[in-house]
């Protein structure tokens, strides 16, 4: 047993989470996919197997932790079928779905950083590296960086410590992590992992429904105040065309006792300039008479939408609103 090996053994000794878990056979379907793959996988450099990929529920872990993995995912997915809810490899993860709230959860194994321990081997290619180090620095051929040290500072270790997190969403007042204890182990912690995921989904809807409250109601502040702008500004512009209105009957009221001072006038109506100036202040006055006339008021006033007969600036919900 080589010195990385020996330490990561006496680490899991003095950390306690050596566990002895026995292979199950009869896997729930959603991660028998994920047991074979780490069941049949080759452990790493660090002594670490994979899940991940289409299908499989993103678990990377020591080859000592598989079985326990597999229990406790099992157990699990069992639970949560009693809840009505299934769990779902994802890939890079697992989730589950109620109606159209989500959540994702990861498995994790603890890893810790000791300090490295080098090998007979990784001594003497440190030696040797100095002594070249020495020449180049001798012979003027050596650059800062250019050398690395022959091992690592600091071995990763797996601990064998297995947690479940709930990743992403977040409600607050509510348990997200599960995880090995002094005493207890993940795997028994299935059926409360279980309900807690159901009860952090209840969460995640309320928090989506509060969210969704929230946003209606500012939608709504939105759109009165869009109506009330609107009121304020046909408001105005009613001002503008009843002040017009006025505006134009003492143009009117002008024009006709302009007119009636050459009653009795004698003029030619197109041969002199009297009579020319008459007809324009008669034709003045007619088109004024037909603004001013109910029809001609009312035809200006559909165009312009003034006065609709149902008002679109209205609130719709508030029956004491006026026009």
């Amino acid at each position: 047993m080589n010195t990385m090996m020996l330490g990561q053994v006496l680490l899991l000794l003095f950390i306690g989470f050596v566990f002895v878990a026995e292979a199950l056979s009869d896997i729930h379907r959603a991660i028998a996919r994920t047991a074979k793959a780490l069941r049949q996988g080759k452990p790493d450099h660090a002594g670490a197997v994979e899940a991940f990929g289409e299908g499989l529920c993103g678990i990377s872990v020591g080859a000592a932790s598989v079985e326990r993995v597999v229990r406790a995912l099992d157990g699990l997915a069992r639970h949560l079928d009693g809840r009505g809810l299934q769990l779902e490899p994802l890939g890079k993860g697992m989730g589950v779905t109620l109606g159209v709230d989500s959540i994702r959860l990861a498995l994790r194994e603890r890893i810790e950083l000791v300090k490295h321990v080098p090998t007979p081997g990784e001594l003497a290619k440190e030696e040797r590296q100095n002594r070249k180090r020495q020449t180049d620095i001798r012979l003027g051929r050596w650059e800062y960086g250019s050398y690395e040290q022959a091992y690592p500072e600091f071995d990763a270790v797996r601990t064998g410590a297995l947690s479940i997190q709930i990743e992403e969403q977040y409600v607050g007042g509510l348990r997200r992590t599960w995880g090995d204890g002094k005493i207890q182990r993940l795997e028994t912690l299935a059926e409360d992992i279980a309900s807690g995921i159901a009860l952090y989904l209840a969460g995640v809807k309320a928090t989506r429904e509060e969210s969704e409250r929230r946003r209606r109601c500012w939608e709504r502040e939105q759109q009165l105040r869009a109506l009330a702008a609107a009121r304020a500004a046909r408001e105005t512009k009613r001002a503008e065309f009843v002040r017009g209105r006025v505006e134009m009957a003492k143009e009117l009221a002008g024009l006709q006792v302009l007119l009636a001072r050459f009653e009795t006038t004698h003029y030619e109506p197109e041969s002199d300039d009297l009579g020319r100036m008459i007809a324009w202040v008669q034709r003045q006055a007619a088109e004024l008479e037909a603004q001013l006339s109910p029809a001609g008021t009312n035809s200006t006033l559909q165009q312009r939408n003034l006065f609709p007969g149902v008002d679109p600036l209205v609130d719709p919900t508030a029956s004491d609103e006026g026009d």
